[in-house]
């Protein structure tokens, strides 16, 4: 906006910086504002962007740059900020099956219904009758990256050669950070023995 009208077209060109990003957060018309001659007031449009990704409140400044046929003020900024409009990223808990045999896995996995710009991590707490180690191996946490939808951890059964009963892990969600939901859904996966029974053989000494 001007002070007054002046007698030739005013232009002023911008320069752009802050958190969000030009056409990923948001789209401007141009990078440049005309005043016509004569007119006090010239204008752009700048449109944020929906782009269905959980993410943090993010701003863009618009500085004066070089300014033809008029001087800056001291006011030669303005700052905009972009409120995020999508849900928090939600968590589900899933297996890719529950029943398998010695010396088989099983793939946990943990799904967003939309991306985020953060890192999310879902804690798994265990239970059951199988034994850490003795039975199986799996990460306690899976961590999904940044604009990723899905993580997983792989639980590795131990082939031991020792005739057992049918045997369960469980796993439940106890901690999910920077997303919501989750807490408390569960995967029992159930361990068959591949091995068979001892033979008893009756001897005389």
């Amino acid at each position: 906006k001007l002070s007054a009208a002046a007698s030739a077209d005013v232009t002023i060109d911008l320069i752009l910086s802050g958190t969000a990003t030009d056409s990923l957060d948001y789209t401007l018309s141009d990078t440049t504002i005309t005043i016509s001659a004569g007119d006090l007031e010239g204008s752009i449009t700048l449109t944020s962007v929906e782009d269905f990704v959980s993410d943090f409140g993010e701003s863009v400044t618009l500085t004066m740059g070089t300014v033809t046929n008029a001087t800056k003020s001291n006011t030669d900024k303005v700052t905009i900020s972009i409120v995020d409009g999508s849900q928090p990223a939600g968590v589900t808990f899933t297996a890719d099956r529950n029943s398998i045999r010695e010396g088989e896995s099983v793939v946990l996995r943990a799904n967003l219904d939309v991306a985020s710009v953060q890192t999310v991590t879902v804690t798994l707490t265990r239970s059951g009758t199988a034994g850490l180690v003795s039975d199986f191996n799996v990460a306690s946490r899976i961590t999904i990256p940044p604009g990723s939808l899905t993580a997983s951890a792989i639980l590795s059964t131990v082939d031991d050669n020792v005739h057992e009963v049918e045997e369960t892990a469980t796993f439940v969600v106890s901690r999910v950070v920077n997303a919501d939901g989750g807490l408390g859904q569960e995967q029992t996966i159930t361990i068959t023995d591949n091995d068979p029974p001892p033979t008893v053989v009756l001897s005389a000494r």
